[in-house]
């Protein structure tokens, strides 16, 4: 046989393989998002919409925020540092297992149904269907947890309360996976130091929190926070106050230079020094 035979063999062959390649490519089912895992990141700055309604698997880190919120982040410093934004977390739905849960700040590949959790915002939401850990969680701050002023109690002696004292303690929220435990810790605990050592009677104390109701019973909530709220608290106090009593304010939770964040739901606008 002829070189050039062979050479036209072998192109026969070459030109063949190529098209079984081809055809296999285009036919064959490829590996989809469910069983290829795609960075959190990667899906939240890229088209959101082209993800809606496919279940696909991501790599992220697990957070529960608290009142069965559940949240699938970036990077567990995005949580640790207040710095949520619909580019850095997802919410998750569904039943999630008692294997994941507790595991704060776990690397884990999450798979599941992909929605909308807030379309005007751009936030999305994944609905659990399975998971695999792939490195275990961390505590510290991330463990969101209230926690329990009764041992306070036992130890420290009760400061009579002075009717002369007011105090009005306020913390927004912002919204259900943003208003972390650290707050109401934060109130509880002002609560306690102004009652219990400072002898503030709770008679003249205003608890103004997220949407008006209390996380547990170590200090009662006596509304929402929202303007309309305060503004009748301070209303009431400037009926009630004599020009010698003294009036405590405190607020906790997110604000910025444009003012302090309160409940969206309720009352979306920051409340500032004028209003």
């Amino acid at each position: 046989m002829s070189n050039k035979s062979l050479a036209a063999i072998a192109i026969i062959l070459i030109l063949g393989g190529l098209n079984i390649i081809q055809f296999n490519f285009f036919t064959l089912p490829q590996l989809s998002g469910e069983n290829t895992p795609f960075d959190v990141e990667t899906v939240l700055d890229g088209d959101k919409e082209e993800h809606i309604g496919k279940t696909i698997t991501l790599d992220g880190y697990y957070i529960e925020g608290g009142s069965n919120l559940f949240l699938l982040v970036t990077d567990p410093i995005v949580y640790e540092k207040n710095s949520l934004t619909p580019t850095n977390y997802l919410m998750i739905g569904g039943s999630i297992p008692l294997s994941l849960q507790g595991q704060q700040g776990a690397q884990v590949h999450l798979t599941g149904e992909i929605s909308w959790a807030d379309v005007e915002e751009g936030l999305l939401s994944i609905k659990y269907t399975k998971y695999k850990l792939i490195k275990e969680g961390v505590i510290g701050h991330l463990a969101n947890k209230f926690f329990n002023l009764e041992h306070l109690k036992e130890e420290l002696s009760f400061v009579p309360y002075v009717t002369t004292k007011y105090a009005v303690l306020i913390s927004g929220g912002i919204k259900p996976e943003k208003a972390y435990a650290r707050y109401w810790n934060d109130i509880t605990g002002m609560y306690f130091i102004l009652t219990w050592l400072h002898g503030y009677d709770p008679a003249n104390m205003y608890v103004v929190y997220k949407n008006g109701i209390a996380e547990d019973n170590f200090a009662p909530v006596h509304g929402p926070a929202t303007h309309t709220y305060i503004q009748a608290v301070f209303s009431e106090l400037e009926e009630k106050m004599g020009r010698l009593d003294d009036l405590f304010i405190y607020t906790t939770n997110h604000g910025g230079t444009a003012g302090l964040s309160l409940w969206k739901a309720l009352d979306p606008s920051v409340l500032t020094p004028n209003n």
